[in-house]
């Protein structure tokens, strides 16, 4: 779990030109989607999504032409609170 220097919200407003939309399926079932974030850091490959997201472990997540499987979900924290959701695939 990481320890972010700003609150995610304001993370996203700042990287907002970098946001793309998500697809989430679940045994090959659309459970909805999210805006979100490709990053890369000390957890690994993520994919960061504010708080309130439904993403497991097993969970595809597709973007244009992409897929990413989910491994693992983290989460990064704010003022002790957790505040952003990151996809480790």
């Amino acid at each position: 779990m990481g320890h972010l220097p700003i609150p995610a919200e304001q993370y996203f407003k700042d990287f907002s030109f970098e946001l793309e939309t998500y697809t989430i399926n679940r045994n090959s079932i659309n459970c909805g989607s999210a805006l979100g974030l490709l990053g890369n850091d000390e957890d690994g490959k993520h994919i960061a999504f504010l708080l309130g997201c439904d993403i497991t472990p097993g969970d595809v997540l597709i973007c244009d032409s992409r897929s990413y499987v989910i491994s693992s979900v983290v989460y990064d924290k704010y003022s002790g609170q957790p505040e952003l959701l990151k996809a480790l695939y």
